[in-house]
């Protein structure tokens, strides 16, 4: 029976392995084609169908024959997938929309993270979730006036008190900044303004099992008690992408000076402590297969641990692509390819992605590297580490 299972197991992996190489310089046109029709279905700008039939017309008609039935397939399947994510996801806003009461003042208990808190001139505001009465969860934009404080350690808290709910304001010009556009972008409809906070407590285990599991192994972090000064939150941040008090005092000031992208957890950080932990590894006796099979499993769990950026969910996913391509495929899928599978895969899983600033310049920058950066450019020790960041 094992035996068996492993068979049918290798079999899948390889049809499964010749079918996204079937399609290799393709992906990255049906990854643009992907994100053409989510734009349309959520901002309903149907201006944008023009692009998705210049897109079908070069993937079906002007490509080779042998590649034109399976292109249009792709693009059938793909849109199939986008119209029953949105469609249900409308479905699910709606019904949870028509148990909103907006603006009435009442008692509300609001599910909320301390690290997605931002304070501002005049109080505070972060992305929560509003605990209904059935208990399931909206996802609002709290806000609240002057501070609030939080137990260190605690990191899921659930916020009482007395609020309102109202919807954002849309833009009232054409072509300005949409507020209430760009929370739907994040899946969020409603803001929730407290107008007193009676109690907070702590929810561990208010958003899962996992995240609860997370926030166990930063405990450590949390009460670090030398995490107000600037430097170890710094090193915080940077490390572990913690948002620590000290870190958000400084926040305004890194954003001025054009320096916030930098505090991020991008694809050179995995490259790096990569590079750093394998050559330690292998210089204190490990053997290389050891390395390449538990350094990957380490990756991923500090990954999970910073709250899976969108740059370690592109490095990792391109990464495990190469190994499955040398396993079960003849690696004839182009970096660009594996760019554009992963890119396409996030916008399988969360279509909101394609709005959000962090996919676009992570994705979008690195196809631009990649189009860019020639063969012989990687002799050179800062392009090639560019380059090997995507390949």
């Amino acid at each position: 029976m094992k035996d068996k299972l492993k068979r049918y197991g290798t079999s899948g992996c390889l049809l499964l392995a010749s079918s996204l190489e079937s399609l290799r310089h393709k992906w990255f046109l049906l990854w643009i084609y992907a994100a053409v029709f989510i734009s349309m279905l959520y901002h309903e700008n149907w201006a944008w169908s023009l692009a998705l039939v210049i897109l079908i017309v070069r993937l079906c008609f002007l490509g080779p024959k042998c590649h034109r039935r399976n292109c249009l397939l792709a693009c059938l399947v793909l849109s199939i997938w986008c119209l029953c994510k949105w469609t249900w996801q409308y479905y699910e806003q709606s019904q949870l929309n028509q148990r909103i009461e907006p603006d009435i003042a009442q008692t509300y208990q609001l599910i909320l993270a301390p690290s997605q808190v931002k304070h501002t001139a005049t109080g505070w505001q972060g992305i929560g979730y509003l605990k209904l009465a059935d208990g399931r969860l909206l996802p609002v934009l709290a806000k609240g006036q002057g501070d609030i404080d939080w137990d260190l350690g605690d990191e899921v808290m659930e916020v009482k008190g007395q609020a309102s709910l109202k919807e954002a304001e849309r833009a009232r010009n054409f072509g300005v900044y949409d507020y209430h556009q760009s929370l739907a972008d994040k899946g969020i409809d409603w803001l929730l303004d407290f107008k007193s906070v009676t109690s907070i407590e702590a929810k561990p285990l208010a958003l899962g099992l996992m995240e609860a599991l997370r926030q166990w192994f930063l405990a450590p972090l949390a009460r670090w008690k030398g995490q107000g000064s600037s430097w170890t939150s710094l090193v915080l941040r940077l490390l572990f992408n913690q948002q620590t008090p000290g870190f958000r005092d400084q926040s305004v000031s890194l954003g001025v000076l054009g320096l916030s992208h930098f505090f991020a957890i991008s694809g050179f950080h995995l490259l790096y402590l990569r590079r750093v932990l394998s050559r330690l590894f292998l210089r204190l006796g490990c053997l290389k297969e050891s390395v390449a099979f538990w350094l990957p499993l380490f990756l991923l769990f500090y990954s999970w641990l910073c709250g899976w950026p969108i740059g370690s969910i592109r490095v990792l996913g391109s990464w495990g692509l190469v190994a499955f391509s040398k396993r079960f495929g003849d690696q004839s899928m182009t970096s660009m390819d594996r760019l554009s599978l992963v890119g396409l895969a996030c916008l399988l899983c969360q279509p909101g992605l394609v709005f959000q600033p962090a996919y676009l310049l992570s994705f979008g920058l690195s196809a631009v590297l990649i189009f860019r950066i020639k063969p012989w450019s990687t002799q050179n020790t800062i392009l090639g580490a560019i380059k090997s960041t995507y390949s």
